[in-house]
């Protein structure tokens, strides 16, 4: 029997792009993970495991948990936090900028990890839509990539850490316009680093977050 598209919807796939696995380590301005700070934050939770696996769950704990989402309730700083340094600091950002302080964190132990999108329904964004980031680790034993979803906080009810779907806080629509896109980026597109990088601040980014992929 095939799948219907409501059973498709429910495991989004992530496919590696064109970038040789190395691009995947690579420390860049966005994801500086040898900044000392993000370094030695990733040492420190390198140090709750041996194994991959156990330091894939620990760096995504950390930013579920001790990362804010920009766009929560009651976040109050106007700062629009950019790079894996940046979002350290603050201890905040939006989902994109998380899952470039998760990436950071992953590399600088050694562990490749990418970026992936969905466009998902934002009723406050001028378009309707706004594009959601998460990361994946690759799991070189099982030579797949691993889907990191940290959005929101674990009290908010974010995925836990699971080797096994679900793994994303949301599974778009397609009915209602939302979208999965499968590639994963070795480094964040252009779009989306752009839009972080000019941002004046969070009040005036809000309505005009990006809402699609080139």
């Amino acid at each position: 029997m095939s799948e219907s598209p409501e059973d498709e919807t429910q495991q989004p796939s992530v496919v590696q792009g064109p970038e040789a696995m190395d691009r995947y380590l690579e420390d860049t301005a966005v994801v500086d993970w040898q900044t000392p700070a993000v370094y030695a934050q990733a040492r420190a939770l390198s140090a709750q495991g041996a194994g991959a696996e156990e330091r894939i769950r620990a760096a995504f704990e950390f930013v579920r948990d001790a990362i804010g989402d920009a766009l929560a309730e009651g976040h109050a700083s106007e700062a629009v936090a950019f790079t894996a340094s940046q979002v350290l600091r603050e201890a905040a950002g939006l989902s994109y900028a998380r899952c470039h302080l998760l990436a950071a964190l992953l590399r600088a132990q050694g562990i490749p990890a990418g970026f992936g999108y969905q466009r998902l329904a934002d009723p406050v964004c001028r378009s309707g839509f706004a594009l959601h980031g998460y990361a994946a680790a690759w799991l070189a034993e099982e030579e797949r990539w691993l889907p990191l979803d940290p959005a929101g906080t674990g009290e908010a009810g974010a995925p836990a850490f699971a080797l096994a779907p679900p793994h994303f806080a949301r599974i778009p629509d397609p009915q209602a316009g939302e979208h999965h896109f499968e590639a994963l980026y070795a480094r964040p597109p252009r779009l989306v680093a752009d839009t972080l990088d000019k941002a004046e601040s969070l009040a005036r980014l809000r309505p005009y977050l990006p809402a699609d992929l080139p």
